[in-house]
């Protein structure tokens, strides 16, 4: 369950595949070294964004189940996948990624994530940026179900820094936080508490966890995530607390975006259990 167009999602996947932690990264390599295949659950998985950054990673041949509740993302991937593929020297058909080294099977399918998951048959279970949004039952439900190792990336840990400061920029922030945590379709959303949600509960049922930063580091030549950003915070600040500060602080911010002026940390934390 993305819960995001795809311009949204084509406009950030560069920037999510940037910051991804390496350690972590290196983590799941390890896990998979040695298997003759891999079977891949993503959850929320968009149009694919996680399988392009994960997969050539993985020497082994893979098998990936794409699940999202957006038809218009999923009916997007055979595209989106051919396209990558073809960049790496390989085809996409009949739901095959061959060539340049890789062997996937892919297939995608519609999904309501607050239901029930089809957890089965899977190595690991994957998402990304989505633990931030479903609730501490929805996820203690999966560390409960999952017997599979699992590899969560992307993940908002509150930590938003803007640069040049702006005496507002506390305020607003802390509208966000509080928008963070509305229910986003799974209860009370965990927003920048998931990761260590998930990290004490996966080890207090005795999974080894890694965890690492995969923060957006953002400046000039990259003004239009920057304004993307900056329209979605001042857009939930407002539907927590209507005022005109708010207002005049994204007027603010837009100038100095527009002025090759404005830096932006966005925090993420990636975490692998098994």
């Amino acid at each position: 369950m993305s819960g995001f167009d795809e311009s949204w999602l084509t406009l950030r996947e560069p920037y999510d595949h940037r910051a991804r932690s390496g350690p972590v990264e290196d983590a799941v390599k390890g896990w998979a070294a040695g298997r003759p295949m891999v079977r891949v659950l993503d959850l929320g998985g968009g149009t694919g964004s996680n399988l392009r950054r994960l997969a050539p990673a993985l020497p082994m041949p893979q098998r990936w189940t794409i699940l999202d509740h957006d038809e218009a993302l999923l009916a997007a991937i055979p595209a989106r996948l051919s396209r990558w593929a073809a960049d790496r020297d390989a085809t996409l058909s009949g739901g095959r990624i061959a060539g340049g080294g890789l062997d996937i099977e892919v297939a995608a399918l519609r999904c309501d994530l607050t239901g029930d998951l089809p957890l089965a048959g899977h190595d690991l279970v994957t998402g990304s940026a989505l633990l931030d949004l479903v609730s501490a039952g929805w996820a203690d439900r999966l560390m409960d179900s999952v017997g599979q190792a699992q590899f969560w990336t992307l993940n908002v840990d509150g930590r938003v820094e803007w640069s040049p400061g702006d005496p507002d920029d506390d305020q607003v922030m802390e509208l966000v936080r509080r928008h963070q945590c509305g229910d986003k379709g799974f209860g009370p959303a965990l927003g920048g508490q998931a990761i260590d949600h998930m990290e004490a509960g996966l080890r207090k049922r005795g999974a080894t966890v890694t965890t690492g930063q995969s923060d957006w580091v953002l400046g000039p030549g990259d003004e239009a995530i920057q304004r993307a950003l900056l329209v979605g915070y001042a857009d939930a600040a407002t539907a927590v607390e209507s005022d005109e500060a708010v207002e005049r602080w994204r007027k603010r911010r837009l100038s100095w975006i527009e002025a090759g002026r404005s830096g932006l940390i966005v925090g993420h934390c990636d975490l692998f259990a098994c």
